[in-house]
């Protein structure tokens, strides 16, 4: 008996041990935090299933009363950076600010690397990247300071992991299916796969595309949903390059994802075979009500295999304004390290960098020549620079290596 009572007493201590080591991800026993800074913890259900988190278990913190409250963790084995060189943190914060992390020795505190982040957006979910290159193995501790500086806030956190991970798929616009593309949903017996561009000829010559052969229902299609809502404001047409086996008609419904009976749909004809053209709609006045991007790439017919690619938002004159322009905007070095040089040939503009979820990391004014944007901050991977003028816009691929 007092053998089984010391074996039950070893397997609730191993059990309340839970984790540790990375990836954290609260789906499991978490590692035992210890909170400091009158600061509090609590594992949750995920109260924003939405956008790039939707796990079912969280992180919640209740931030303490000082600037520097926060919460640690010790992990078993030191942290090796010589392969896998970030950390990543998923934040749910209520306003945006700064969160800081920080590495320690946990025999010896004064043996320690921290550095602070910013949270660019409120109220929901985003993911947060250290570079620790260089660092080598020194620390077995994690501490956390999720809203560094303030003295109040509840705060979320999830999926603290080493290395980038499982790439995060685009949900926003453009998407050309030369990165990590987003799932789409099927409808009316459709099916699709991501392949290599069967007829690389003409208009797209890019080198992977969406093909999906059409269910037996006049209305099949497929939807994504995207992170954010479309912006109309001033880039106002959806632009997607298609290539279908006859002419014939393609629809686009663009929907509140929240709300479907909040909708927005028009055709276009599609005028040439078996060959890429680019259909266009015009959503001037048409707002910010829509987040799910619905296609039906042959309305009206019941079969036939049809390809994809390069859905964007753009203006009238094509996927980012058209050759002309585009060629009057560089963006170099490409990939960047700490910084950026975006050339404008036009009297004034406007510039943002997004991650591939739409996230926007950057943003500022442009004048005519060369403009300067620091990339020091940004996490190792490819973003999205837009930049737009009186003349128009244009999208372009920006990748950030440091």
């Amino acid at each position: 008996m007092k053998k089984h009572l010391t074996l039950l007493a070893m397997a609730l201590i191993g059990s309340a041990w839970g984790q540790t080591a990375l990836p954290i991800d609260f789906e499991s026993t978490p590692p035992a935090f210890t909170v400091f800074g009158n600061s509090t913890y609590s594992i949750v259900a995920n109260p924003n299933a939405a956008g790039i988190n939707t796990s079912a278990t969280v992180l919640e913190t209740v931030h303490g009363n000082e600037t520097w409250a926060g919460l640690f963790f010790d992990v078993t084995n030191k942290l090796n950076f010589s392969t896998d060189t970030v950390i990543q943190i998923m934040v749910w914060a209520p306003a945006t600010g700064t969160m800081r992390l920080k590495l320690e020795d946990k025999t010896n505190g004064s043996v320690f690397w921290e550095a602070d982040q910013a949270i660019t957006v409120a109220s929901q979910w985003t993911q947060l990247t250290w570079n620790l290159s260089g660092v080598g193995t020194l620390y077995d501790r994690i501490v956390l300071f999720p809203g560094w500086g303030t003295t109040s806030g509840t705060y979320y956190v999830d999926n603290i992991q080493q290395g980038y991970g499982v790439p995060t798929p685009q949900v926003a616009l453009p998407i050309d299916f030369e990165l990590n593309p987003p799932t789409f949903t099927v409808f009316g017996n459709s099916t699709y796969s991501i392949i290599a561009n069967p007829d690389a000829n003409g208009l797209n010559t890019s080198a992977t595309v969406l093909e999906t052969v059409h269910g037996n229902e006049t209305w099949a299609g497929m939807f994504v949903d995207l992170t954010n809502k479309l912006d109309f404001t001033n880039d106002t047409m959806i632009h997607v390059m298609v290539w279908a086996p006859t002419t014939g008609t393609m629809r686009l419904k663009l929907e509140d994802k929240a709300n479907s009976s909040v909708f927005w749909e028009a055709d276009q004809p599609v005028t040439v075979a078996s060959q890429w053209t680019q259909v266009s709609w015009n959503l001037s006045g048409v707002g910010n009500l829509y987040d799910k991007v619905v296609l039906f790439p042959g309305w009206g017919v019941t079969s036939g295999t049809f390809y994809m690619d390069n859905i964007a938002q753009g203006n009238a004159s094509g996927i980012g304004m058209g050759e002309e322009f585009a060629n009057a905007v560089t963006v170099a070095p490409n990939p960047a390290n700490d910084f950026v040089s975006i050339a404008l040939n036009a009297e004034k503009g406007q510039f943002t960098v997004a991650t591939l979820t739409g996230q926007t990391v950057a943003s500022g004014v442009l004048t005519q020549g060369q403009n300067t944007v620091s990339t020091a901050t940004l996490a190792n991977g490819m973003y999205l620079v837009r930049v737009s003028s009186e003349a128009g816009s244009t999208v372009q691929k920006l990748m950030v290596r440091h």
